[in-house]
């Protein structure tokens, strides 16, 4: 399973992470994307590939990003980052509703 993860990921990784740092600085103030801690950037992109290209739910998507900066980052910029997360994540709305269902969207191999 892992490997299957990270064939689907891997070629997105460089794709996304051009739009995620877009979207992350228009919900930030006080520092910019390329600030933040390296562990950071890479939940969030993850986290918005995940949500965008596997169609995992946004509250369990959201849920495992505050895991994991609970497990590896600072326990203190977790609740901001959750925030930042859920705009994240959401802010997609408009092509998230362009689809169907899952059913719809074709799964990479």
């Amino acid at each position: 399973p892992g490997r299957e993860y990270i064939k689907i990921i891997a070629p997105l990784f460089w794709k996304y992470e051009p739009v995620v740092r877009d979207l992350v600085n228009t919900y930030t103030v006080s520092f910019t994307f390329d600030e933040m801690d390296v562990l950071d950037r890479v939940i969030f992109i993850l986290g918005y590939i995940e949500r965008k290209e596997m169609w995992t739910p946004r509250e369990v998507m959201i849920n495992e990003m505050v895991e994991f900066w609970k497990r590896y980052g600072d326990e203190s910029s977790s609740k901001l980052l959750n925030g930042i997360a859920h705009k994240l994540l959401s802010d997609d709305g408009k092509w998230w509703s362009a689809w169907k269902s899952p059913i719809d969207r074709v799964v990479i191999n």
